[in-house]
């Protein structure tokens, strides 16, 4: 295995949705990861942390080992936001996801662990069926075929969120036009050639060229 695997992570207190990202960008998998029952530690939220050590893909493959090899982990952060109906739940949620994250940072600081906010990663744009489909938009069929959806359908948006925060780590969540020199070449071209055909047989002294008559 490959050193330079990147991790992104969507926290909740309930479970950590994690998406696993080769060192050239590509998903390599996604899935929910429900606390350990056996980690040491006591509290749950140590126990969900220690869950990522134990999680296993579908394919037998162990969560850690990516982990062990990574050089960037990316993790949502909570935001409050003012006047907005935005978070469902209640305000304490926020403190318990704010410590969540805060024992990620914690284990995984030697990883190049960052938070980011919501905000910082998909603007203003809020979880439904059209960021799915932007996020799918984005994934080869290979890719799509590395998310393991649990089987709570309620649960979701959180493993699309962490494919979604992944896509954005690795600089492909957003399209950018490129617009290329010789694509930029070949249609002044084809115009030339249309304008040609379109002036054909028309008298020169008709013809603009520049504002003026040519003779």
């Amino acid at each position: 295995m490959k050193y330079g695997t990147r991790i992104a992570i969507d926290p909740s207190v309930n479970h950590l949705a994690i998406s696993v990202w080769s060192p050239e960008g590509m998903l390599i998998a996604a899935l929910l990861v429900y606390p350990d029952g056996e980690g040491a530690g006591g509290t749950r939220f140590n126990r969900l942390v220690d869950g990522l050590m134990y999680a296993e893909f579908e394919d037998g493959g162990i969560v850690y080992h990516h982990i062990d090899c990574a050089k960037e982990v990316v993790c949502e952060m909570p935001m409050i936001y003012p006047n907005s109906t935005q978070w469902k739940g209640s305000p304490n949620d926020l403190l318990k996801l704010a410590r969540v994250v805060g024992l990620l940072e914690h284990r995984f600081a030697s990883r190049g662990f960052r938070a980011v906010l919501p905000r910082e990663w998909k603007g203003t744009m809020s979880k439904g069926q059209a960021f799915e489909d932007k996020v799918r938009g984005r994934l080869s069929k290979d890719e799509l075929h590395n998310i393991e959806l649990p089987s709570a359908k309620g649960d979701d948006h959180n493993v699309w969120d962490a494919v979604g925060i992944g896509l954005w780590m690795c600089g492909r969540f957003d399209k950018k036009r490129v617009l290329h020199r010789e694509a930029t070449r070949s249609s002044k071209r084809k115009r030339r050639a249309e304008d040609l055909v379109r002036n054909a047989g028309k008298p020169r002294a008709i013809r603009k060229k520049k504002g003026r008559f040519s003779s």
